[in-house]
């Protein structure tokens, strides 16, 4: 997840430069027990300073939990995503992630990646879903991971120095390249794994019942689909203990119809099936859900609305 403010020239997470060094640091160094009170203390200090992700925070909460949100519930919210950070360090140091997942869930991507067929890979920033792309290669295939670089992300270049062979990113600030840069990525042969929850680099966006309101979401994942003929698959990952995230997949979308038009009416109530899993996950790890920065802005009258009541 990246956290850093989008509307800043210098996108950049919080905290100072050598601050994922540090945590990643005391982490091997002290037993779990002990990092965890480690965590606890500091996502309490992050609680204190950052007001505005502590805002998006409670105004989520609010929508998950469907009661008064108190500063407990923010504190775990924040403490869970400290949690879920020094997974992706242990990830990228050595430790290999344990993934457990349901028979369906398996069958279903054990035939789609039948062969090493090439897909298009959906998520939220939700639970584990930087780990999905580590799961989804070892079905066999390589995968590119769409995502915005940003200023002291230090984890995520010790993830691809590690996982590159199989998982590696692909950077796309500049949206008026974004398209020649996927391209590239699936005529070499890659699957793409991108996060459908932020509108601001999106061109494509479109109105979607969740948590109880209509709501913008990205929609690009699917208009990828028609134009270069890939299944989207959506998949989900909650931790499980220590080290091991529990496997949630959708069904699988398959770009089929005459027209565009049927193709994309097919999409739609895809991804709106998508999201009642994810509104069922989300109700049940509501502190799991880790767009801190940017709302998913309120359906208004039919346009894009700025209003963040009940934001995620």
């Amino acid at each position: 997840m990246d956290i850093g403010d989008s509307r800043s020239h210098r996108v950049r997470n919080p905290g100072p430069s050598w601050g994922y060094s540090l945590i990643a640091c005391v982490n091997r160094v002290l037993p779990w027990p002990l990092m965890k009170v480690v965590l606890w203390a500091s996502a309490l200090v992050s609680l204190c300073l950052m007001k505005r992700r502590r805002r998006h925070s409670r105004d989520f909460l609010e929508s998950a939990l469907g009661r008064s949100v108190t500063w407990e519930d923010c504190w775990r919210h924040f403490a869970a995503f400290s949690e879920f950070l020094v997974m992706r360090f242990d990830a990228a140091y050595g430790k290999d992630p344990i993934f457990e997942t349901d028979e369906v869930s398996a069958n279903r991507f054990q035939s789609l990646m039948e062969g090493k067929r090439q897909t298009i890979q959906g998520t939220f920033h939700f639970g584990n879903s930087d780990l999905m792309g580590f799961w989804l290669s070892r079905f066999g295939v390589s995968i590119r991971m769409v995502r915005f670089k940003v200023e002291n992300s230090s984890d995520l270049d010790w993830l691809e120095n590690r996982f590159g062979s199989k998982v590696s990113f692909l950077w796309v600030n500049e949206p008026s390249n974004m398209i020649f840069a996927l391209k590239e990525a699936i005529d070499s042969g890659h699957s793409i794994a991108m996060k459908c929850d932020r509108v601001e680099h999106s061109s494509k966006i479109e109105k979607f019942r969740f948590l109880g309101l209509e709501r913008w979401f990205p929609f690009t994942i699917y208009h990828l689909s028609i134009l270069f003929d890939l299944p989207v698959a959506f998949s989900f990952g909650v931790p499980d203990g220590i080290r091991k995230t529990r496997i949630f997949t959708s069904d699988i979308y398959t770009p089929l119809g005459e027209t565009k038009s049927e193709k994309l009416e097919l999409a739609r109530s895809h991804f709106q099936d998508t999201l009642k899993l994810l509104e069922t996950l989300v109700q049940k790890y509501p502190y799991q859900w880790f767009n801190f920065c940017d709302a998913i802005p309120v359906v208004d009258c039919g346009k894009k609305s700025t209003q963040t009541k009940a934001a995620v």
